[in-house]
């Protein structure tokens, strides 16, 4: 009984460990999705970067830097913008 209580300790203690590698790319996907949204809604946005923070509630903040192209000659802008997922 021994051997087999400390394999199911070493078993939870490993699921334990790992679970929030595994949790990274779903916050990572609402990320992605998150900057797409923004990039396709804006007129002439290209994506520079999208980066992940944690807010103080526990929700992830994405945070999306494009450049907007004006078009009419003057030069583009870098636009940020947070977004909660």
């Amino acid at each position: 009984m021994g051997i087999m209580l400390s394999r199911t300790l070493r078993i939870l203690a490993l699921i334990i460990f790992t679970t929030p590698f595994f949790a990274v790319p779903a916050y990572a996907d609402k990320c992605s999705d998150a900057a797409r949204s923004l990039v396709a809604s804006e007129p002439n946005a290209t994506l520079l970067s999208v980066q992940m923070e944690a807010g103080n509630n526990g929700k992830t903040i994405c945070i999306v830097r494009m450049k907007i192209d004006s078009g009419d000659g003057n030069p583009p802008r870098v636009v940020e913008r947070r977004v909660n997922s």
